[in-house]
């Protein structure tokens, strides 16, 4: 439990970045957290696993990622349907810069850190995704979504 809340944490940390004048739902809101999240873990995977003993760490992002893969693609499809209500002419395309300017923000903050130390604080956060099913990860993109404002507000229910 110490090692997933350290991970939820992490998905605190990270920045975020607004893209346009709309609102998110509570799921569109859950989709582009959930998002982040996983751009997050593949670039921690994609980094960490050149450092000292992280020759497993993209082995745990892929596994991470096979294990969601109908949470995750849930989510993109809630960010193209987002995408095509606001009128963005590819929503696809619109989902692709999201997940590129997610693993960027990421990947500049491990710069700035330095790799190493961005692994070493990182990297064992990959173990604890061996525990985490598709709905502790929902509950994880939820909890992020409070602490952590996403690209939209939140949509104001009257």
């Amino acid at each position: 439990m110490v090692k997933f809340l350290s991970f939820l944490l992490f998905a605190l940390i990270i920045g975020t970045s607004a893209t346009a004048n709309a609102c998110y739902s509570e799921a569109e809101a859950e989709a582009e957290q959930g998002l982040r999240i996983h751009s997050e873990l593949m670039v921690i995977g994609l980094n960490c696993v050149k450092m000292q003993g992280g020759d497993d760490t993209y082995n745990k992002y892929k596994t991470f990622t096979s294990n969601n893969a109908d949470l995750i693609s849930k989510y993109e499809n809630a960010m193209i349907d987002y995408y095509t209500a606001e009128g963005y002419p590819n929503p696809e395309e619109a989902l692709h810069s999201l997940r590129t300017t997610m693993a960027n923000n990421i990947s500049e903050y491990a710069v700035e850190m330095s790799v190493l130390s961005f692994c070493d604080m990182f990297s064992e956060r990959l173990n604890v995704l061996e525990d985490i099913d598709s709905e502790q990860f929902s509950e994880w993109a939820k909890l992020a979504v409070k602490d952590n404002p996403s690209g939209e507000p939140k949509c104001e229910l009257n």
